[in-house]
Formats: C-alpha cells, sequence, structure tokens
C-alpha cells in the first residue's frame, strides 16, 4: 500500500502483502488495478520531481519498482479492460460499477491478510479538499497535530 500524503506519494512497507492471487482474482479486480496503475505512472514522476529531496533515493527506487512490477501485471490483463476504463473514468469521473465491484474484491483479499485491519500503520485522512488519503505515521502530524502542549 501507498502514504497517499499529496506531492509525497510512497509505497509503505509495513503495509505490504504478500498475494499469491489466482487468474480469476486478477480478472475481477482488473478494472480497478488498471485506473490504479495509470494513476500512479502519472503521480510517482511528478512526486519524484517535486519532493526528489524530500524522499530517499531508495524510496523513489522502490516506488518505480513497484510500478514495474504492476505493469507487468497489467499488461497481461484482457485489452478489453483497458479500453473501458479509459472511456468510462473520463466521461463520467466517477468508479464504474466493474470498477467498483473490483476495489471490493481488493478490499476483501487486503482484509484476509490484514484481520486487525492495521494497515501497516497508514491511517486515513480527509484534508481541505474532502477527499480521503491513507497516509503513514511521518505526514499523519500534518493533518492532525495533536492537542496542544500546556
Amino acid at each position: 500500500m501507498w502514504c497517499e500524503h499529496s506531492g509525497y506519494e510512497h509505497p509503505w512497507e509495513p503495509a505490504s502483502y504478500d498475494l499469491d492471487p489466482s487468474k480469476k482474482w486478477l480478472n475481477q479486480i482488473a478494472s480497478y488495478a488498471v485506473l490504479v496503475f495509470r494513476t500512479l505512472q502519472l503521480i510517482v514522476p511528478l512526486a519524484g520531481a517535486v519532493a526528489t529531496a524530500a524522499l530517499p533515493s531508495a524510496q523513489h527506487a522502490g516506488a518505480q519498482a513497484q510500478l514495474q512490477v504492476m505493469q507487468a501485471i497489467v499488461a497481461d490483463l484482457p485489452a478489453t479492460v483497458e479500453t473501458r476504463t479509459e472511456d468510462s473514468i473520463s466521461e463520467t469521473g466517477q468508479l464504474t460499477a466493474a470498477e467498483g465491484a473490483a476495489l471490493r474484491a481488493l478490499r476483501a483479499i487486503i482484509f484476509e491478510h490484514d484481520p486487525m485491519r492495521a494497515f501497516g500503520g497508514l491511517r486515513r485522512v480527509q484534508p481541505p479538499s474532502g477527499d480521503l488519503l491513507w497516509v503513514c505515521p511521518g505526514h499523519y502530524p500534518e493533518y492532525d497535530p495533536g492537542l496542544p502542549v500546556l
């Protein structure tokens, strides 16, 4: 899983899960996997250009390696899924029913591997934009500075 702090997106190793999914499961999450992969392809280079000094080079290299693995997985998915995803997102800006179902399937397998739902310490926050983001402990204080010291 990734920390989604704006401008500093990076993989979060404590929230990594070793999955050995079946071909059927991969086909089930294909729509959402393609969407996530394309989003990360755009974000990671931008994050690297904006925050090169802030992200350790090992962490940036790790992100690039994860993208290469995702690219190999997405390349094995049916081409019709990619085309359908591209069309649907550009028209509505929302997840399609297939993408929503794929996201729920992905959520279910993550819950199987993390029954305590700790997500490696990632925490959900809501920035002023109203989006929900998952951030690492290092970025969490920017959203919740805690109680003041008196």
